[in-house]
């Protein structure tokens, strides 16, 4: 009679935090490829569990300029502001509140040449900028997505238990003969 018994466990993320930069109770996913689409982008920052980053204070404004320019080589970036209405107001997609102290803009900006927010990281000599401007929502760019932090950490764990028994008993009777 053989008798076995196992139990395993084990814990996994949709996402690692390690080398994701966080601010407060939110990390950042910088994406540099594939470029996308406004829509694009913000459709998979919500797959990841968030949406394109916004910006409600000058620490996040620095914080942003930093990550986009450490993790990529990338100049622009979609954030998740858009311009709508007769006034061409910004709002966020994340429903935070605007605050228009905590962005740069670019000069002249906004102009109305498009309807969503783009994160001019660096020059195109690749010397830091640090300004947002308007542009075309169908352009393909790199992008920032702000995921809680809460939606990165949590685990899902899974227990499995088997136990088999196997019992054998076979007469054996062996006859050889060789010439």
């Amino acid at each position: 009679t053989t008798s076995s018994s196992s139990t395993s466990t084990s814990s996994s993320s949709s996402f690692t935090i390690q080398g994701k930069p966080r601010l407060g109770d939110h990390t950042f996913v910088v994406i540099s490829s594939p470029k996308l689409s406004f829509d694009e982008a913000e459709n998979d920052c919500i797959g990841r569990g968030g949406h394109l980053a916004s910006i409600t204070s000058t620490i996040e404004n620095t914080f942003i300029q930093q990550i986009a320019l450490y993790y990529s080589d990338q100049n622009e970036f979609w954030l998740g502001g858009v311009f709508s209405g007769s006034n061409h107001g910004l709002s966020w997609l994340d429903g935070r509140a605007v605050n228009l102290n905590a962005l740069v803009f670019a000069n002249g900006e906004p102009d109305n040449f498009g309807d969503c927010l783009l994160n001019n990281a660096r020059q195109k000599n690749g010397e830091p900028l640090g300004n947002v401007e308007s542009f075309l929502c169908g352009r393909r760019r790199g992008y920032i997505c702000r995921i809680p932090f809460a939606q990165i950490s949590s685990t899902s764990t899974s227990t499995s238990t088997s136990t088999s028994t196997s019992t054998s008993t076979s007469p054996s009777t062996s006859t050889s003969t060789s010439t």
